[in-house]
């Protein structure tokens, strides 16, 4: 009966309580607006700058899984069965998850390096090639470095390595697919377009080279054994059942060694988009102007911008409690 009583009373003060809340909120909105016009006004002049660096490009080559039979030799059949029901996905495929595995690997960086010369090639902003090393760190490097250091991490040296280079893989190379279909993006973003355009070329072909090697190893190794089994084995139907998996295991072999290209093969070599993406002012200005709002936000939030905010929201509590 008392909690009955009592309930039109307390949804009348949450009511009260939310009323000013909000009315508090648009308050401050209104007394903050020559703090949000100059966050937006930074925001702005920061994300305008991107125009005066250099046109950053797209580079995209179209690629397609493989069509010879030798990755539906290696897959399950539940695996191959399961990307027929996921619409074609070729996510789920082993050869395809090795490659985004080895892409941004040190392995793979480490070959680059070696027969391309890929990590002078792709920094050739730090290497002074006079005096035949490389750039020392700047104070901003130097002072990361300290506090790593300080942290008990592994500062950054001036001599850059494969692990540099798989790192600049990782974080600049994509593949990316879509569910419903069998067609794969292998993208870059790069200032130097063309020099783009070759890298991919050499990454798509040593990353497939890497695992065709492995395949082929793995697949000698069956042919080895199932030959040895067929030299110990009597009976006639052990041996047409081993035989048909043997004549199997030889026509992955030539596929995997005269593949040009595999698990993928391109269906459109590295193209540089017509126009840069850094250097559209619509998206810079809608960033700036979200980055600026955001700001604003956070400032209003945390009461740096007066301290005398609480003090005007607990005065003006009190003025509409009374």
């Amino acid at each position: 009966m008392g909690s009955s009583l009592n309930s039109p009373t307390e949804d009348t003060s949450s009511e009260r309580w939310q009323n000013n809340i909000l009315s508090w909120c648009l308050h401050t909105i209104a007394a903050s607006r020559a703090l949000i016009g100059l966050c937006i006004l930074i925001s702005l002049v920061l994300s305008l700058r991107q125009l005066q660096g250099p046109p950053v490009y797209r580079v995209q080559a179209l690629l397609i899984q493989n069509s010879e039979p030798a990755s539906s030799l290696r897959s399950t059949g539940s695996t191959s069965a399961l990307s027929v029901v996921l619409g074609g996905s070729v996510a789920s495929l082993p050869e395809i998850d090795e490659f985004q595995i080895l892409l941004p690997s040190p392995e793979v960086a480490a070959i680059l390096d070696k027969k391309y010369g890929l990590l002078h090639d792709i920094f050739r902003d730090n290497w002074d090639a006079k005096n035949s090393r490389w750039h020392p760190l700047g104070w901003r490097d130097r002072l990361h470095a300290q506090l790593v250091t300080v942290l008990g991490g592994v500062p950054v040296t001036p001599d850059l390595n494969y692990y540099d280079l798989a790192k600049f893989l990782g974080n600049n190379i994509s593949l990316t697919h879509s569910a419903f279909s069998s067609v794969m993006q292998l993208q870059m973003y790069s200032d130097r377009p063309d020099d783009a355009r070759r890298w991919l070329d050499i990454i798509l072909y040593e990353v497939s080279d890497v695992i065709r090697s492995e395949m082929i190893a793995e697949r000698q190794n069956y042919v080895n054994y199932l030959q040895q089994q067929l030299s110990q084995s009597a009976l006639t139907t052990s041996r047409d059942a081993i035989i048909t998996i043997l004549a199997d295991q030889y026509r992955a072999l030539m596929v995997l060694k005269s593949a040009k290209a595999y698990p993928l093969q391109q269906i459109q070599p590295p193209t540089r988009d017509q126009f840069p993406v850094n250097k559209s002012i619509s998206l810079i200005a809608m960033y700036g102007i979200l980055g600026g709002l955001m700001l604003a936000g956070v400032l209003i939030a945390c009461g740096i911008r007066d301290a005398t905010i609480w003090r005007v929201f607990s005065r003006y509590i009190l003025r509409r409690q009374k």
